[in-house]
Formats: structure tokens, C-alpha cells, sequence
């Protein structure tokens, strides 16, 4: 929380000697303690549900950035993938025959992707409905990595690909044909591809190189750091 004048909070963070400077800070300390009770008394009777999110983002911020302080675990670059894998794997990996199934396949695959290259970033929830055996892991991957690229050239913002499962099985399936498509474009690593549930192995490697220690992986791995979490 900030005054509407941020001139009042007088903490200083020097980061090149990371030295604090509160005298201010503590003479104004009951004022800014009354400010910040006004505000979540507003907060309160406002009964807006943006509000409970907004909560939890903020505090999420805090104890992530707190335990990344504490652990001296330097945070990971993120990286910008390109919106092609999919159509690379695709085109290495899979026949040219565009009949039976796999002209149903293709022309799915074609409709989403043109659907996401054209459609209005304001809306939030997109769905893809397909038969089993249609290719919808394909094509879900090929939409979101094409919708993440707009998102970050249009809206300045790098979203990470969450995809959410609900059995083992099928975290460990979709976890092997996405670490297919990304590992033949050369993109490896924890940092790149994340397989995450309560049986995952606290292993952390960014761009394929030696693991990091137990402590450090354990951190960036609970952190979801990486752009595509299973």
C-alpha cells in the first residue's frame, strides 16, 4: 500500500550497498499505520471479488520474493519462445497426407490457429472442443504459444503457459510431447519446460546444464519458475 503521496513513504533502498534509511519512515509510522487501516476499511465494505485476487497476488509477491532473498537464489531470464514449434514439429515429424483423420486433424488445428491470430485480446476464456484422437494437445500447445506472442508484443507482457491436469498419467504424457517439440528446436531445461505435482524429482537445470543445488531447485521449482509449467 502507498499514500496517495508517495513523497510520505521515506524508506530508501539503495541497492548498491543495500543499506535502509528509516529514520523518516519511523517518525511518520503511526500516520502511515492509520492510512493503511482507513484503506483496508474501504477494501472491506467494498465487496468487490478483484479485491480478494488482488490480496492474494500482492502476498503471493511477497513470500516468493521474500524466500528468493532469503535462499540467495538469483532469479531466472525469462525467455521468449517462438510461436512456431508446433508447425516445425508438425511439419518434421508427421506425414503430408491431408485425408481421414488427418485432414480432420489439420483443418481443426487451421481453425484455432487462425481464431487466435485474429481474435480480441480483451477476451479471457477461450475453449477448444474436439473428439479424442483430433489432436487437440497439438493444437492447444500451437494457440497458446501464438497467443502468449501476441500477448507480449500487443500488452508489453510475458504471460508463462500453465497447463493443468488431473491425473499423473496424463501430466507425464502431454509433459513428453511438449519436451519433444520444444527439444527439436534446441530449447531444453527446467527454466523452458516444468513438470510439476507431488511425485516430481527436485531437479532444476537452466538450459540443460548442471543441476542446482537441492535448495535452490526446491525454491524455483515450487515458484513455478519456468515458461511452461505441467
Amino acid at each position: 500500500y502507498l499514500p496517495n503521496n508517495t513523497d510520505e513513504v521515506a524508506i530508501i533502498l539503495e541497492t548498491k550497498n543495500s543499506s535502509l534509511k528509516l529514520e523518516n519512515f519511523l517518525d511518520e509510522y503511526d500516520e502511515l499505520i492509520g492510512e493503511i487501516e482507513d484503506a483496508l476499511d474501504d477494501l472491506s465494505f467494498d465487496e468487490r471479488i478483484e479485491n480478494y485476487f488482488y490480496i492474494i497476488l500482492f502476498y503471493s509477491v511477497l513470500l516468493d520474493s521474500d524466500k528468493m532473498d532469503a535462499s540467495e537464489t538469483d532469479s531466472i531470464t525469462r525467455e521468449l519462445l517462438p510461436n512456431d514449434l508446433v508447425d516445425i514439429f508438425k511439419s518434421e515429424k508427421f506425414s503430408s497426407i491431408n485425408e481421414g483423420i488427418n485432414k480432420l486433424r489439420e483443418d481443426a488445428y487451421q481453425e484455432v490457429t487462425n481464431h487466435i491470430i485474429d481474435t480480441n485480446l480483451n477476451n479471457r476464456i477461450f475453449s477448444i472442443d474436439l473428439p479424442t484422437g483430433t489432436g487437440k494437445t497439438l493444437t492447444a500447445f500451437s494457440a497458446v504459444l501464438k497467443l502468449r506472442e501476441r500477448i507480449y508484443k500487443e500488452c508489453n507482457f510475458n504471460p508463462r503457459i500453465i497447463y493443468s491436469l488431473p491425473f499423473l498419467s496424463i501430466i507425464d504424457q502431454n509433459e513428453k510431447v511438449f519436451s519433444e517439440i520444444l527439444e527439436l528446436s534446441n530449447l531444453k531445461g527446467t527454466n523452458i519446460l516444468l513438470k510439476h505435482n507431488y511425485l516430481s524429482d527436485m531437479s532444476y537445470k537452466v538450459d540443460a546444464k548442471d543441476d542446482l543445488p537441492m535448495d535452490k531447485s526446491r525454491i524455483l521449482i515450487e515458484g513455478w519458475n519456468s515458461e511452461i509449467i505441467v
